[in-house]
């Protein structure tokens, strides 16, 4: 089954540490697969499948996938968009 709602998508995780979120974010930035989490671009629609979560997310624009993105920063207070910044300049020295 698939849903363009990603706060239903989200009320339906398993699981929602940090970790997981973390996992989920790496996922859609670096469009691989992290944590259980799997991930497929079709032109501009991006989907998200998990092993624990029965419904498979679409995000058809990359508006969508900008927005889901700053819903993950905001509900989940990781500010995983700086800290995947923190970690690639790292990784580069």
């Amino acid at each position: 089954m698939i849903t363009e709602d990603f706060n239903y998508w989200l009320e339906n995780l398993d699981d929602d540490d940090s970790e997981t979120i973390y996992c989920l974010y790496r996922t859609i930035a670096d469009e691989e697969d992290h944590g259980g989490f799997e991930i497929m671009r079709s032109h501009n629609a991006i989907f998200l499948m998990s092993a624990n979560h029965d419904y498979t997310l679409l995000l058809p624009t990359e508006d969508e996938v900008n927005e889901f993105l700053d819903v993950l920063d905001t509900t989940f207070g990781g500010d995983f968009g700086s800290v995947i910044l923190y970690h690639e300049s790292a990784s580069m020295n």
